[in-house]
């Protein structure tokens, strides 16, 4: 869908359609608002949304009026469920791909809020660590409200370099464990660290504990994971069995294992399989260039 207007100033056409989806459209209502109203103070998100709304009920009453008309002439009917409805006002939004977007919202069905939406980004997905939602809503919430580059950079730096800091098990991934018989092998289970091919990431994280409950000779009260266990999964540096991740529940694990965590946790693998990759994907919707604390030492070093 194109709707395009012409820069008188500078003499070139510019698209007002932000988004095209299946059921809808996100449309700039500013060139609208400004023509009708050349004085308004677009900052005054009270009488902006007012003004919105009193446009958006104009196009959408003349479309549904054409619908009528369209479905008599064309459909040969006086019934159909042909209809449009205006929703939500936001006052930035950003898309990242398609049916993947943030918007920070100012009305939503005629009700004033002031707050982030996200549809389809990691940020809203139940196994994505807490404390990495929480700090994927801040980086969206800076780009909406249009903070310099500089300053997100940064913010992702400094989250990266602290995250060793963190409690594990606030930055350790969520999952659910599933088909974990399908996958012990009887012969290579009798060995820490190997597993039967094919074996899924959480699923050997699973298969570690379990072990691991028999080599530190945990009491009993310690039940090993099984299918349907809701549990975290840590990453791991190089350690003496060779495990590179290891799932725990959280709430009631050994002392053994916990401390295990505590001494390999690996936080950067972490951020890296985890974190990187999605908040990558904000820079090249930007076309910003992903900030590197090597980078940005080397660009201190030779700033004179």
């Amino acid at each position: 869908m194109k709707i395009k207007s012409i820069n008188k100033k500078e003499g070139i056409q510019v698209d007002h359609v932000a988004y095209v989806d299946t059921d809808s459209v996100f449309v700039s209502c500013l060139p609208l608002v400004k023509n009708r109203f050349p004085e308004i103070d677009t900052n005054n998100v009270e009488l902006m949304t007012e003004k919105i709304y009193e446009i958006a009920t104009e196009v959408q009453n003349y479309v549904n009026g054409f619908y009528d008309v369209f479905a008599k002439k064309v459909l040969n009917t006086d019934k159909h469920r042909l209809e449009i409805k205006q929703e939500m006002i936001a006052r930035t939004g950003f898309w990242v791909k398609k049916k993947r977007y943030a918007l920070w919202v100012i009305s939503d069905n005629g009700v004033p809020m002031d707050e982030l939406k996200v549809t389809g980004l990691d940020v809203v997905r139940s196994s994505f660590p807490k404390s990495f939602q929480k700090f994927m809503k801040e980086v969206l919430v800076d780009i909406l409200k249009s903070k310099d580059k500089d300053v997100i950079d940064e913010n992702v730096l400094k989250f990266k370099r602290v995250l060793g800091e963190v409690l594990f098990a606030e930055v350790a991934k969520n999952s659910s464990i599933k088909d974990i018989k399908k996958y012990q092998d009887p012969v290579k289970d009798a060995v820490l660290g190997t597993f039967a091919k094919g074996t899924p990431s959480h699923v050997k994280a699973a298969i570690n504990y379990n072990k691991l409950l028999v080599l530190f000779k945990c009491p009993p009260k310690y039940a090993p994971i099984k299918n349907g266990d809701k549990v975290k999964v840590a990453y791991l540096k190089n350690n003496k069995y060779g495990l590179e991740e290891l799932a725990f529940r959280g709430d009631s694990d050994p002392d053994e294992i916990i401390q295990f965590i505590k001494d390999y946790f690996d936080a950067h693998e972490l951020f890296n399989s985890e974190l990187d990759g999605k908040l990558r994907a904000f820079y090249d919707a930007l076309k910003w260039e992903f900030p590197s604390e090597h980078k940005k030492n080397a660009q201190k070093f030779f700033s004179f």
